[in-house]
């Protein structure tokens, strides 16, 4: 959509284009299998892909459609895919050829495409709203609240334990956390998740599960004073699983994947610090329900909307009656 656009704006600015129909196309070419494929590579999530007949996919979608059955391609959309989508043997690329732009290579622009992935909430998952909290006092450390509080923003991806998550996966993704960041997590068995950060106030972080990735939820770090030469860093992680599948795997291996985690990243907090856990790294879990569960829901949906306000290029922008 980039190169699109700059392609748009450049148009404007051509009286001698006028009424002109220009053909514009990436550079590269692909089939339906290698984008499933190249999307597979950028997420770590690889579905079984069965080839169909051509004649028995038109059928299927057909009786679909006729029957107001909601499926995701249409039988014009089969039509196009059969027909490819390319310029014409010794056609002008307009994008290259007349506009100048350099296209972006697929693989980059798929990887920017999940990055505006929208975020996902806890009330979208599926089973039990589970809370898991890791946290210890720190005694005697060399950091202030602020300074420490900083040292977790820059260095997290320095201080999440590989193999258990490796933060940064891909090339050229945020490995700092600021707010409006997305950063990109490697998780055993799970392949890459991403996150948000919609949130970086009071030495508090939130961040914030993204679409099609097998939990949705928040995680807040928080870096607080306890007392004099007494500080606190703590993880709060409020999930639920995306689906079925992920629910069944959450309950096993992913739960203890989890607790190993963020226990470690509690304890690399703490020698960061150069302080000392006075009792220890200390954990709480349970699962809320009711009120307690409605209560994070409605506290992440704030949040996320908040940030998506200060996000948008209206936000500031009033109105005077004069």
């Amino acid at each position: 959509m980039d190169d699109l656009g700059l392609a748009l704006a450049r148009a404007v600015e051509r009286e001698d284009l006028r009424e002109t129909v220009i053909d514009i196309a990436g550079t590269e070419t692909t089939s339906m299998r290698g984008l499933i494929e190249l999307m597979g590579n950028v997420t770590e999530l690889h579905p079984v892909l069965i080839p169909v007949p051509e004649f028995l996919a038109r059928m299927g979608t057909h009786a679909l459609d006729v029957a107001g059955v909601g499926f995701p391609i249409k039988p014009d959309q089969l039509t196009m895919l059969e027909e490819g989508n390319l310029i014409p043997e010794g056609g002008v690329n307009g994008l290259t050829e007349i506009f100048g732009v350099t296209p972006t290579r697929l693989a980059e622009g798929i990887g920017k495409l999940a990055d505006t992935l929208p975020e996902s909430l806890p009330s979208e998952g599926t089973g039990q709203l589970h809370r898991q909290r890791y946290w210890a006092d720190i005694g005697g450390s060399q950091l202030t609240a602020d300074e420490l509080f900083r040292t977790v923003q820059g260095e997290f991806y320095s201080l999440a334990p590989e193999p258990l998550m490796k933060v940064g996966v891909e090339p050229g993704t945020e490995t700092a956390i600021q707010e409006g960041a997305t950063l990109t997590l490697s998780i055993p068995m799970r392949g890459h998740i991403q996150v948000r950060c919609v949130e970086v106030r009071d030495n508090t972080i939130t961040l914030v599960t993204l679409e099609g990735h097998p939990l949705t939820g928040a995680i807040r770090f928080d870096v607080t004073e306890q007392g004099p030469g007494m500080l606190r860093f703590e993880v709060r992680s409020f999930t639920r699983s995306a689906g079925l599948i992920d629910l069944i795997g959450m309950r096993t291996v992913g739960k203890v994947a989890q607790r190993a985690t963020w226990r470690s990243v509690v304890d690399a907090v703490v020698d960061r610090s150069g302080g000392t856990a006075v009792d220890g790294v200390k954990e709480e879990e349970d699962t809320l329900e009711g009120q307690a569960a409605k209560d994070v829901e409605d506290w992440v949906e704030k949040v996320v909307m908040d940030f998506r306000r200060s996000q948008s290029p209206a936000q500031g922008e009033g109105t005077s009656n004069g």
